[in-house]
């Protein structure tokens, strides 16, 4: 019985780390100064000083790749 509430417990919290994880992704970078502003970002465009190429410099696609394989292990966990 008391192993079923602890699991039960361990459960809840990983429903939990997953909410959390899922509304966690990063945005690209975006400055009022277009040359602090992630290429990638989608404003970026509207501005006079483009990127050669509209590749992400701020960190946010290589975040949200690690976010997204933790999503997955977490949902493998959950059978979900």
């Amino acid at each position: 019985m008391i192993i079923e509430q602890e699991w039960e417990e361990q459960l809840k919290t990983l429903k939990s780390v997953l909410c959390f994880l899922e509304v966690s992704r990063k945005n690209h970078y975006y400055c009022e100064d277009c040359y602090y502003t992630c290429p990638a970002h989608p404003e970026e465009l509207e501005y006079y000083w483009t990127h050669s190429d509209n590749k992400c410099n701020c960190g946010a696609n290589e975040f949200n790749i690690e976010l997204d394989k933790i999503i997955i292990l977490v949902k493998q966990h959950l059978n979900v």
